[in-house]
C-alpha cells in the first residue's frame, strides 16, 4: 500500500507464484499504468498518491463468469472530490497472465454507496473480505470496513455488506445493496472494520459468520458476526483479552486484530479457525520491541477459542531473523496446501522486517500441532 513506483504511496498489487516449498517462482506487480492498470474510471480519475492501492486484496473468483478471476482491491487514501481520505475499493478483472482486463473503482459518490454516510477520512477499503453469494443472486458478495467511520457514539469504525451484481445493460459490476453494522457498544472500539475475514458457518445454524477486527480498543479485540441475507449483522463472539476463553499475554498496545485470515479447519471438528496478527507485540519474554505475532486460534460456533499458539521471533516454531519494529503479523492470507500435508498455509506481512525497512512476506506451514490443548503450551 506505501509502494511509490510511480506517485507517492499510490500503493500496489503483487501477483506472486509459490511453490511447495514456499518459494517465489513468478510476479508481476499492478499498479497505474502497469500490468495494463491504466484504465481511468468513470471520474476519468487513475491512482493518486496516498491512495494506498493495495491495503486489502480479496478474491471475487470468475465474478462474470468468463473465466478471468476477478479481485477486489482497497485503497483506503483515496480522495474523493474535495474529502481526504475518504477511500475506495476497485474491482479488477485480471487474465491469466496477470494483465488487468478492465477495472472499477466504488467509493462514496458511486452508485450504491451514495446514500451511506461515508465521508472524508473514513478509509473506505481498509479491511475487506468476500462473504459468498450471499443473496442468492449468483454472484459474490463483500463486507467492506472503513475504521474512521462514524457510529452513533464517536467515529471508532464501521463496515458494510455491500451486495454485488452485473449491469445487464452496460455490463459493469454494479452495487445493488449495502447494510451498515458498527461495534454495539458492549465494547468501546478502535479501527473497527480494519481486518475482516470470511468463516462460513461455524455454528450450524446455515448462517455465515465473518470476524471484524478492532486493534486500538486497549489491547484490541475480534468480533465473530452472524451475517443473515439482508439484515444487520449480530454479534456471536468476542475474542481479545480475558474475552471468548482467549488466555494469551497481549499487551495495551499490541494492536491484536490488525489482521485476520481464515486458517482452514486445522483440528478437524468442523469449524474452521482464525489467525489474529498483533503487528506491535514485543516477542518472547518481551524482548523485542514491536516485532510483532500472529495468534492462531482453534475456533467454533460454541466456545470461541479452543486454543491458540502465539508465533513470533522464537516463538510457536518460528526460526526466522525478525528484528524490532519489524511489525510481523500486518497482514496475513491463506495460501492453500503447499506441501499437500493437509492443512493451510499462510503468508504473513512484517510491513517494516527486512533490509531498510522495506518489508517482508513470510511463509508458515501449518501442521496438526499446530496448537496444543493447552493454550499456554509453546
Amino acid at each position: 500500500k506505501h509502494d511509490s513506483s510511480t506517485k507517492p504511496d499510490i500503493g500496489a498489487v503483487w501477483l506472486l507464484s509459490i511453490n511447495s516449498n514456499g518459494a517465489i517462482t513468478n510476479q508481476r506487480i499492478i499498479s497505474e499504468n502497469i500490468s495494463g492498470f491504466s484504465l481511468p474510471n468513470a471520474l476519468n480519475q487513475n491512482l493518486s498518491e496516498d491512495d494506498r492501492f493495495g491495503a486489502s486484496i480479496t478474491s471475487l473468483g470468475d465474478f462474470r463468469g468468463n473465466g478471468n478471476l476477478h479481485v477486489a482491491v482497497g485503497a483506503p487514501g483515496t480522495r474523493v472530490n474535495s474529502d481526504h481520505n475518504s477511500g475506495a475499493f476497485w474491482i479488477l478483472e485480471l487474465a491469466s497472465n496477470g494483465d488487468v482486463v478492465s477495472s472499477q473503482q466504488f467509493h462514496k459518490d458511486s452508485p450504491g454507496l451514495d446514500e451511506t454516510d461515508l465521508s472524508a477520512n473514513d478509509l473506505l477499503g481498509a479491511g475487506m473480505t468476500s462473504i459468498g453469494d450471499l443473496d442468492n443472486n449468483g454472484f459474490t458478495d463483500l463486507v467492506v470496513g472503513a475504521p474512521k467511520a462514524g457510529s452513533p457514539i464517536e467515529p471508532f469504525g464501521a463496515a458494510w455488506v455491500v451486495y454485488m451484481g452485473l449491469d445487464e445493460e452496460s455490463g459493469n459490476i454494479s452495487i445493488l445493496n449495502t447494510v451498515k453494522f458498527y461495534s454495539d457498544g458492549e465494547h468501546i472500539t478502535r479501527d473497527f472494520g480494519i481486518a475482516v475475514t470470511f468463516l462460513g458457518d461455524i455454528n450450524g445454524d446455515e448462517i455465515s459468520e465473518i470476524a471484524v477486527g478492532s486493534p486500538r480498543h486497549a489491547e484490541g479485540y475480534v468480533t465473530i458476526y452472524s451475517i443473515p441475507n439482508g439484515e444487520v449483522p449480530s454479534v456471536l463472539h468476542y475474542i481479545g483479552k480475558n474475552l471468548g476463553n482467549f488466555t494469551g499475554d497481549i499487551g495495551h498496545t499490541d494492536r491484536f486484530g490488525i489482521a485476520l485470515s481464515n486458517i482452514g479447519d486445522i483440528n478437524a471438528d468442523g469449524s474452521v479457525d482464525l489467525a489474529i496478527g498483533a503487528v506491535n507485540d514485543d516477542g518472547q519474554s518481551n524482548n523485542f520491541l514491536n516485532v510483532g505475532a500472529t495468534w492462531l486460534t482453534l475456533i467454533n460456533g460454541n466456545d470461541p477459542v479452543i486454543a491458540h499458539q502465539k508465533v513470533s521471533k522464537n516463538t510457536g516454531g518460528f526460526d526466522g531473523n525478525l528484528i524490532s519494529q519489524s511489525g510481523f503479523g500486518s497482514c496475513i492470507t491463506p495460501l492453500g496446501d503447499l506441501n499437500q500435508d493437509g492443512y493451510q498455509d499462510l503468508l504473513v506481512g512484517a510491513f517494516q522486517g527486512g533490509t531498510n525497512n522495506r518489508g517482508q512476506a513470510w511463509v508458515l506451514f501449518l501442521g496438526n500441532d499446530t496448537c496444543s490443548n493447552d493454550p499456554e503450551e509453546p
